[in-house]
Order: C-alpha cells, then sequence, then structure tokens
C-alpha cells in the first residue's frame, strides 16, 4: 500500500516494477512537444538523440517557412515552461537547405 507521500508525489515504480505516474509525468511534456511539432504538415521527418542525458529533437520541414518555424518555437516554448532546466535543444532543418547526411545521427521516430 502506498504511503500518503507516495500517493501525493507519485513514486518511481509499482510493485512490478512497471512506470509508475511520477516517472510518466517527466515524458509527458515531451510527448507533448512532439505532437504538437508533428501536427504541423510541414514537418516530414520528425527525429530525436538522447546522449548523455541531453534531449535533442530534430524537425525536417519540407521547405523554408518562417510561419511553420514560428509555431515550432511556440511548441518549444511551452514545452521548456512546464520542464525543469535540462539540456534540450530543438532544431528545425528544411530538407531543401541541407543534405540529410551532414546532420548529426538521430532516431527518426515519425517519417511522411
Amino acid at each position: 500500500m502506498a504511503t500518503a507521500a507516495e500517493q501525493l508525489h507519485g513514486s518511481t515504480t509499482d510493485a512490478f516494477g512497471r512506470t509508475t505516474s511520477s516517472e510518466a509525468a517527466q515524458i509527458v511534456p515531451l510527448v507533448r512537444l512532439l505532437t504538437s511539432v508533428w501536427q504541423v504538415p510541414q514537418v516530414v521527418r520528425l527525429g530525436l538523440a538522447l546522449d548523455d542525458g541531453r534531449v535533442t529533437v530534430w524537425a525536417i520541414l519540407d521547405h523554408d517557412d518562417p510561419d511553420v518555424e514560428g509555431a515550432i518555437s511556440e511548441a518549444e516554448h511551452a514545452y521548456l515552461s512546464r520542464t525543469r532546466d535540462h539540456p534540450f535543444e530543438l532544431h528545425v532543418v528544411p530538407r531543401s537547405d541541407v543534405a540529410m547526411e551532414m546532420l548529426p545521427p538521430f532516431e527518426t521516430i515519425l517519417e511522411r
């Protein structure tokens, strides 16, 4: 049975070793950010790199569009306002401007 403190703040795992609300709550803002960025139709590829605690998100656009970059920046700002300080970067790259082979490695998580 959970203590009052665990009920209030959550614990990291349950009796079966599964993720509980406290740990899941840490990733919810990132999932919301990724969802917001992916909802932008001009984003054709979404990537993620995790390196030594640093989170790097790559949003690859079909073409350069300052309005789209502004919308993605707003999503990033919302994400940063909901999280504690931690190493984080979001790169918005028009595929017409950069050869994909020139980018650092990242895992493609969504692609149109």
